[in-house]
């Protein structure tokens, strides 16, 4: 089956231009020779366009961090603030850059994108949404200015879209000391506030958090539009708003800080086709449509991995893949490809691999997408759990939940069609590699075909996608220098349900709790639950100690990093506990902390308050509950013997012969009622079964009383009373 090619016929035809279709190269394949003597692919003589599938689904499920966790840290402040791209709409996080008090007015300014926006936008303090008047664009006069309770008459703020050339004028002219006319953050997103904290009664409520928490809403960064000759790529001022998937991964590819891409280094029409998919309308289970793919969120820039690492979450967004054909970068969208040509032949010269199996670890059953919940302000929430047809009853064994972080996708429609997608491709386990004809010539990763082998090997026959190739040519003999076209390919099944969606019966519907952001500052915590009882005991050395365990619900505010947490005993002043760090979780998703030690028998009462870098939240207090360390081991004592003397009287009790037992109390009252006793000795340790005698002194004469015991055991819990002994002093 070997097919032949001489080098003369291989260089005449790399004079003609390949088909410019998302499945061949689009420039003449003369252009994409590469000399790669010593190759080890094969030991070929030229590499013609070799072409790699980069991204993997197993990569999204190692997890990438939580886009909750970059709003949280993009709103520490910094001295050096982090090169971040706002895309399509949603909240942006404000990083504090000089924030500066002068009397009792605040002047900030807080970095949102690191670029130019769009808008328009809605401005929120500590995720209270704050209404109001004016311009907020024009710099030279008061701007917006709050215009409902509790911030009327204590906020201005300006927004700077990336157009601005210096700060509010109002900032330069009322704190010169702090602002200069060149401090504009040009081409920067920015906000600019002037707070008056107002009277001290009001001050906390109304600013709970100094400076404030800061988040803006609205429509972000602009992106060129390969597919609109209108815009030059050069010019952003041509650029429009967009939220489509593709257009964000290819402008973060050409736009980032680290390594941008040139124009000549990426498959320009690959993103093209990409934008047309993500821009389709897809059918919704309630009726209507929404474009296939959308991405909203923060890219954050960072030194240290990779660029195609680090907009890899973009890609995510629209199950789609990045892809290199000679040296350019392309983007494979995550629709279904028919397919492109025929495979019915291999060279019988090279060897051919077939695996029908995948590694079990690289299988999902079911699969959920981590995504960013609107509804939710903008917290981590997650589809349903998907189950994927047929695969638990394939696999055997327990169900394997794949979780797919998903930080660019606002929609849970959205989120749940690309985690089945991303789910089923790690269902795709047949994989065929080996060396395909000239004809392989016009593929590339990401490309479809159908392989029909003749027997004996029609069993591996199928849809398969193309995950490598390498076109070379290699050498045919030693005689006369000839050379063959070859192209060694990896392929991987595919399947038209990969990306099949019906919404009528395979949407599922998400439940929205009912979710109040607007609250002041930053949110308590849950209610308090107290438990004191033989289950919270703590047994150290052989020595039980009571406990009173606590817990509670985390607050919803996205700041808080740790809580702290008081006691007092009865009516006594409150006392620091300690600190819990906002991750000591129980297995219910509770905060919890011990109390401890604690006495039997009195009350307490905890409180506790979510804890921010920069504000506090109000106490949460719990009832009051009683010490106890459960239900008494160690019956009461036994009376043995009262003797009366001269203005004295022994009292006798013995131990009761248990190994829970470790003290006495002996209680004295001047008539036979134990209610009526007060404590006369004790505790008074000693061992099970032992006798113990106290005098009681000072009696005068003529004087009886009536002598009580109970014993306490070893989780400090007393027993009932015993009965009395009685004596009357001489």
């Amino acid at each position: 089956m070997r097919k032949l090619l001489l080098v003369t016929t291989i260089l005449a035809g790399l004079a003609t231009p390949a088909r410019a279709d998302p499945i061949s190269l689009i420039a003449s394949a003369g252009a994409w020779i590469t000399a790669t003597f010593g190759s080890t692919l094969g030991g070929f003589l030229l590499n013609l366009g070799a072409s790699i599938l980069l991204s993997t689904v197993g990569a999204l499920l190692r997890g990438k961090p939580k886009q909750s966790d970059v709003i949280r840290e993009l709103q520490q402040p910094t001295s050096l603030p982090v090169w971040r791209y706002a895309y399509g709409s949603g909240w942006a996080p404000g990083t504090p850059a000089p924030v500066r008090i002068k009397g009792k007015f605040l002047y900030a300014c807080y970095i949102l994108n690191s670029r130019p926006s769009a808008g328009p936008f809605t401005v929120y303090f500590d995720k209270r949404a704050v209404e109001a008047t004016g311009d907020p664009y024009d710099f030279s006069g008061p701007g917006a200015a709050a215009s409902e309770a509790p911030f009327t008459g204590h906020c201005n703020y300006w927004i700077g879209r990336g157009d601005q050339t210096a700060p509010p004028a109002v900032f330069v002219a009322e704190a010169p000391e702090f602002y200069k006319a060149t401090d504009g953050w040009q081409g920067l997103t920015v906000l600019w506030i002037k707070l008056d904290a107002g009277k001290s009664k009001s001050r906390p409520s109304r600013w709970p958090a100094v400076p404030p928490e800061v988040i803006v809403d609205g429509n972000w960064s602009l992106l060129w539009d390969p597919r609109n000759p209108a815009q030059n790529p050069d010019d952003p001022a041509t650029w429009a708003f967009s939220k489509n998937q593709a257009l964000a991964t290819l402008d973060a590819l050409r736009r980032n800080p680290l390594r941008p891409y040139d124009l000549r280094n990426l498959w320009v029409d690959t993103f093209k086709w990409a934008a047309d998919a993500a821009d389709e309308a897809v059918p919704v289970k309630a009726g209507g449509t929404i474009p296939r793919y959308e991405a909203n969120g923060i890219l954050v820039f960072a030194d240290g991995s990779e660029l195609e690492d680090q907009v890899q979450p973009l890609a995510d967004a629209g199950a789609s893949r990045f892809m290199r054909v000679g040296g350019k970068l392309g983007l494979i969208p995550g629709v279904w490809r028919e397919p492109a040509a025929t495979v019915s032949d291999m060279l019988g010269d090279q060897p051919m691999t077939f695996t029908r199996y995948r590694p079990s670890t690289e299988l999902v059953t079911a699969v959920t997408a981590r995504y960013i919940s609107p509804l939710r302000a903008y917290e981590d929430a997650n589809t349903p759990v998907y189950t994927l047809a047929g695969a638990q009853a394939e696999d055997g064994g327990p169900e394997k939940l794949g979780t797919f972080d998903l930080r660019f996708i606002t929609d849970h429609r959205q989120g749940q069609r690309v985690a089945k997608i991303l789910g089923l491709r790690t269902r795709m386990q047949r994989s065929l590699s080996g060396a395909l004809p000239p004809s392989g010539f016009n593929l590339v990763a990401g490309s479809v075909v159908t392989v029909d082998l003749p027997a004996p090997y029609e069993r591996r026959n199928g849809v398969y996608e193309v995950e490598e190739i390498h076109p070379g040519a290699s050498p045919v003999g030693s005689d006369d220098g000839s050379v063959a076209l070859i192209c060694p390919a990896s392929l991987r099944e595919t399947s038209p349900l990969v990306y099949a969606w019906d919404a009528a019966t395979e949407e599922q519907d998400v439940a929205v709790e009912d979710f109040d952001p607007e609250v002041g500052g930053v949110k308590v915590p849950g209610a308090i639950s107290v438990l004191s009882d033989a289950s919270t005991v703590i047994v150290t050395g052989g020595v039980s100690i009571p406990r009173i365990r606590f817990n509670f619900d985390p607050s919803l505010s996205a700041s808080v990093i740790s809580y702290e947490w008081q006691f007092k005993k009865g009516s006594d002043l409150w006392q620091t506990g300690s600190l819990i760090d906002a991750e000591t979780l129980d297995g219910g998703g509770d905060l919890f902390g011990f109390l401890m030690p604690v006495e039997v028998g009195s009350s307490y009462t905890i409180r506790a308050r979510a804890v921010s870098p920069v504000a506090a939240s109000e106490w949460v207090e719990s009832s009051p509950v009683t010490a106890s360390a459960g239900p008494y081991t160690a019956g009461p004592p036994i009376p043995v013997s009262a003797i009366g003397g001269s203005g004295q009287i022994s009292a006798t009790f013995r131990a009761p012969n248990v190994a829970s037992y470790r003290a006495m109390e002996i209680w004295v009252a001047s008539v036979n009622n134990s209610g009526a006793a007060s404590l006369l000795f004790g505790p008074l340790y000693g061992a099970a079964n032992a006798t113990v005698t106290e005098i009681q002194t000072g009696l005068g004469s003529a004087v009886t009383r009536y002598y009580f015991a109970r014993s306490i055991d070893q989780n400090g819990n007393p027993s009932p009373f015993s009965a009395s002994v009685s004596a009357t002093t001489t």
